[in-house]
């Protein structure tokens, strides 16, 4: 049996960053896009952290207060691991979010595209845990 305890050294940070609707809506109408660093998903799954539910709200709020809006949730990752399962990794919690917006929000499904773009659209270098966690994100854009 291995046992391996990887320590990171230096200062706690808040991971969450929560947007309300209203900020949504002014980033899609101004930039026409922005990225929700509130999603969070268990490592290496698209399975969403319950940490995740405000921003998920925020999303949901949105799209209730703009019913005849479409939109589209891009998946990003890093660059650690292979390319497939990044590309599949990003399709998968792009979809994750979909379905909970369907599910537990009463949005229809038939309103938000999903897309998975894997390690391809970086934002940050990948050569450092900061840059790296600005590269794993959902976006979200309109239709």
């Amino acid at each position: 049996m291995v046992r391996l305890d990887a320590v990171q050294v230096g200062e706690l940070t808040n991971r969450m960053v929560t947007v309300s609707s209203q900020q949504i809506s002014t980033a899609l109408s101004t930039e026409g896009h922005i990225a929700l660093y509130g999603i969070l998903f268990d490592f290496n799954t698209a399975t969403l952290e319950s940490e995740s539910r405000p921003t998920l709200d925020a999303v949901a709020q949105y799209l209730k207060e703009n019913p005849t809006k479409n939109v589209v949730l891009t998946g990003h990752t890093d660059n650690v691991g292979g390319l497939d399962f990044n590309m599949h990794l990003s399709q998968a919690r792009a979809a994750a979010v979909a379905a909970d917006l369907s599910q537990r929000c009463a949005i229809q499904a038939d309103r938000i595209t999903v897309k998975g773009m894997g390690p391809r659209v970086p934002v940050a270098s990948n050569d450092n845990e900061a840059g790296r966690a600005k590269n794993r994100r959902v976006e979200l854009s309109v239709h």
